[in-house]
């Protein structure tokens, strides 16, 4: 992802230098000709709100998160890259809460609420998260 964030910078950069930041009547003029260019821009927009709408809700829609939101939206890739690289290694890799944030609480414990009968003892727990052998224990069979 950095390599991928450092590329696009400087591509920006050259582009920035040649042509200025007149994009916004380019990109929106692009759609209202109704060409491939346009409906290529129209995709990129849609993955844009996506974004953004990922980003606020990961955060709870905090003020934080709207202004996180806005960020993702006019910042494309450019922020997306730097703010996975970023969840990723403040969640030590956890995909689950680099995925789902403010919500990975939440999640467990409606997931808690959810199961029914008695609690499970902890070889249990470790099993159906970690697997047999993880847990130090084999398979049997009666």
């Amino acid at each position: 992802m950095i390599i991928l964030w450092l590329a696009l910078a400087d591509y920006t950069a050259v582009v920035i230098s040649r042509h200025g930041l007149g994009l916004l009547p380019i990109f929106f003029g692009d759609v209202a000709k109704l060409g491939w260019p346009g409906q290529f821009n129209l995709d990129f927009l849609c993955f844009l709100v996506l974004s953004a709408l990922w980003t606020a809700w990961r955060n709870g829609f905090s003020a934080i998160a709207l202004l996180l939101a806005l960020i993702a939206f006019f910042g494309g890739a450019g922020f997306l890259l730097p703010y996975l690289v970023f969840l990723t290694v403040r969640e030590r890799g956890n995909m689950s809460r680099v995925l789902i944030g403010a919500r990975t609480r939440e999640m467990s414990l409606s997931a808690e609420d959810e199961r029914d009968g008695p609690s499970p003892s902890s070889n249990e727990l470790c099993i159906s998260r970690r697997g047999l052998a993880d847990c130090g224990l084999t398979a049997c069979n009666h």
